[in-house]
């Protein structure tokens, strides 16, 4: 957006792109005039639910998630998003991302959140493509018209077949009961 800070930030952990992918990743936001920041961090991660940490995470920047929320993006910015959003989707698409916990190994699929502001919407790389584009688009026209003071999270639910949108502390609540409940069986 024609600034010398980033537009775009991609967190993500070691290992998950090689230079040459950035770099394309790169050059081709730059056609959409956005600037992207990608930055690499470590994949060891101290205790927390797991819906909250995810495997690569893309922030947008202040001015962009001003723009957006006031209906501002050029349709250029906005097309450089989707694009960005669909090359990770075919990246991580059907792709196990492992986890090493308590001494056990367990495949599952890549928790990659889209951020702006406190809006996540957490992408669904393991669903057919026509489902990933509805939940970015549905994502899009959310992120636009709300900005909840509290960090909302948007999924596409495969059990209801829908998109649900819950705040931090909801989910909190759930993962708490049904650990009590998993807690109250044992006994």
């Amino acid at each position: 957006m024609k600034s010398d800070k980033p537009d775009i930030g991609i967190v993500y952990y070691k290992n998950c792109f090689e230079g040459a992918e950035l770099t394309e990743l790169e050059t081709e936001m730059a056609a959409y005039g956005l600037k992207l920041m990608p930055y690499e961090r470590s994949s060891y991660i101290c205790a927390s639910i797991d819906f909250f940490v995810p495997f690569l995470q893309i922030l947008l920047s202040p001015d962009m998630v001003k723009a957006l929320s006031q209906g501002l993006l050029t349709n250029a910015v906005s097309d450089g998003i989707k694009v960005l959003l669909k090359r990770i989707y075919n990246k991580f698409h059907k792709k196990p991302a492992f986890k090493i916990q308590g001494g056990n190994i367990s495949e599952e699929s890549a928790n990659i959140h889209f951020v702006v502001g406190n809006n996540h919407l957490v992408l669904p790389v393991d669903v057919d493509k026509e489902k990933f584009e509805y939940t970015v688009d549905k994502f899009m026209v959310a992120a636009t018209d709300s900005a909840p003071t509290e960090i909302t999270y948007i999924f596409f639910s495969e059990k209801d077949n829908t998109i649900l949108s819950k705040t931090e502390n909801a989910i909190i609540q759930e993962e708490y009961d049904k650990y009590k409940r998993k807690k109250s069986q044992e006994i």
